[in-house]
Formats: structure tokens, sequence, C-alpha cells
């Protein structure tokens, strides 16, 4: 969703970046590897269109700058704990990893039944 909350899927709009306005690709996933694909690049705004189970960890790489990642109705039906959009990682690993110098923003999000086999971070790890 945009700013006004109107639903844009694979359209681009204005962020507001570091230092200036950066240019913001918005896309909707309703997969593992279309959100895996998605956090890839810098500059991107995901909404989750469903609930989801996470499979392995994503990774969002260190340099990746401006990713949001957002449940599909809590921008559109005004944001309570009932509308959080669930990732469920069935207790096999974490969710996320989160590299150093990355930036992430997750919102309307609900992580669920993450496992860290070694160290910290059961659902998101954050270097």
């Amino acid at each position: 969703t945009d700013r006004a909350g109107a639903s844009v899927r694979g359209g681009t709009g204005r962020g507001g970046g570091r230092g200036g306005r950066r240019l913001t690709t918005y896309t909707e996933v309703s997969t593992f590897s279309a959100l895996s694909s998605a956090v890839l690049a810098s500059d991107i705004h995901v909404t989750v269109a469903a609930d989801m189970h996470i499979t392995s960890p994503i990774v969002v790489a260190t340099g990746v700058q401006g990713v949001t990642i957002s449940g599909v109705d809590y921008h559109q039906r005004g944001g309570d704990d009932t509308t959080l959009t669930i990732l469920n990682g069935s207790f096999t690993d974490r969710l996320f990893y989160v590299s150093t110098g990355a930036d992430v923003t997750f919102t309307g999000i609900h992580f669920m039944s993450g496992s860290a086999k070694v160290n910290n971070g059961g659902c998101v790890h954050v270097d």
C-alpha cells in the first residue's frame, strides 16, 4: 500500500531515504520464494498477501537498504493486532537473518514458531 492507503502492486513511488528521496518499488507476494527474492533489492516495500510458512531463513544482505515488509491487512483495515499477517517458521529455523548494515522494517507482521538452532534470534537474527 502507498501512503494514502491505496493498494499498489508492482508499482513505484517516492520513498523518504537518507540524504534525499529515493524511488521505492511496491510489490505484493504470496509465496515464500517470492518473499525471499523480493528482499534481495534495496528500496522495496513488500506486502505479504497472506499468512505464510517460512521454510528456511530469509536473508537481508549487507548493504540492502530501505526494505519494508508489511502484512496485507494491517494498513488496509486500521492496524490492530487482529489484522497481523502470520509468518510461521514451524520450529525448523529462524525466519529472518538481517546482516550487518542492512536496513529492514517490519510492520503488521506476527512472527511465529521460529527456532535458533545455533546462537540467538529464534525468529529474527540481527547481526
